[in-house]
């Protein structure tokens, strides 16, 4: 007869609490359907400005420009070969033969 190995047994209980919603956002859009104000229960309230490309040049405190082919051109952003980007100033960017990130 085999000897039986005595499990101590716990009981444990586990509960859990509905996260309680840490923001809620609103959006307006224009008739190209762009957004163009994100609103927050947290703030601040973002409006969005497009060139007549409908590229966002602005969200309320941030402005961004573009050279004719649609690539960022502020401080820190490069574009080479294939257009594509290079580095944004933060983080940069190498591409495969394919074109893939």
């Amino acid at each position: 007869m085999r000897a039986r190995l005595k499990r101590p047994w716990a009981v444990c209980r586990f509960t859990t609490q509905v996260p309680r919603r840490a923001d809620d956002f609103g959006y307006q859009y224009d008739q190209a359907d762009r957004v163009t104000q994100e609103t927050s229960t947290l703030g601040p309230t973002r409006n969005y400005g497009y060139d007549k490309a409908g590229e966002v040049t602005s969200d309320g405190s941030n402005n961004w420009t573009y050279d004719l082919t649609g690539n960022r051109t502020n401080t820190g952003y490069q574009t080479g070969a294939a257009n594509q980007l290079v580095t944004d100033g933060t983080y940069n960017y190498t591409f495969d033969n394919e074109g893939n990130e």
